[in-house]
């Protein structure tokens, strides 16, 4: 029991009592006081913010379903395309001069090698002719050449060439430089080349290099033609006759 102060009223008691009272029902049901407006700037910012975290997820989500709509759009563009493989002519011939050897253990141990990069025969008729490394007579080095099948070789030779040949031809060619020309059976040029100083017609580009004494120069891989003899042959330091440089 609170001890009465002398002095003190039952009015003022009993207004006492019910401060405390309200005191007491406030704390209970958790209601606030007002203590004033506070700054306007918190009450925007927190909405601000909470807005923004809305927009950020909307974004989010909006990124997300294109990157999703997108990523299904390209799938289905993709879809049904067939890879096409270009057709080849089963009928073409790609007969080129592939490999050289201007001198082996003696001056007559020479080759030219044909090649067949087609997927087709090539007929036979074909001949070569050659030319000196500035020239512009032809002289006819081999004539009467045989068929050659699809990715297939041949080889004519000098006359101390004594690996596999079709044939023998008639000249020989110069250490220094020269130039050949592969013809068809009606004389129209088929393929060309020059070597070391050629400087002719027959040179496609520039000339490639005058291979040393038993070694060559052969299109690298068998068949490439760009035009340019020096781009297109590489010294071979071992020649390979009917067969792949």
């Amino acid at each position: 029991m609170r001890e009465v102060v002398s002095g003190e009223s039952p009015r003022f008691r009993r207004g006492l009592l019910v401060v405390v009272s309200c005191l007491l029902a406030a704390c209970a049901t958790g209601t606030a006081f007002d203590d004033g407006p506070g700054p306007t700037t918190s009450s925007s910012s927190s909405s601000s913010s909470s807005g923004g975290s809305s927009s950020s997820s909307g974004g989010s989500s909006g990124a997300s379903s294109g990157s999703s709509s997108g990523s299904s759009g390209s799938s289905g563009s993709d879809a049904g395309k067939d890879v096409v493989t270009p057709t080849v002519d089963a009928g073409s011939c790609s007969l080129t001069i592939n490999e050289i050897q201007s001198a082996g253990t003696g001056a007559s141990a020479e080759f030219i090698e044909l090649y067949n990069a087609g997927s087709g025969t090539c007929p036979a008729g074909w001949k070569i002719v050659y030319r000196s490394s500035s020239g512009t007579t032809d002289t006819a080095m081999y004539s009467g050449g045989k068929a050659v099948g699809p990715k297939a070789y041949t080889v004519v030779g000098g006359t101390g060439y004594t690996g596999t040949k079709e044939g023998t031809i008639s000249s020989g060619l110069a250490a220094a430089g020269g130039q050949l020309q592969l013809r068809d059976s009606s004389d129209a040029p088929i393929d060309s080349m020059g070597y070391g100083n050629a400087s002719g017609a027959f040179v496609r580009g520039t000339p490639a290099a005058a291979p040393p004494a038993s070694q060559s120069v052969g299109r690298k891989p068998d068949g490439t033609n760009t035009n340019n003899n020096s781009a297109d042959f590489k010294m071979m330091t071992t020649p390979t006759p009917n067969a792949a440089n």
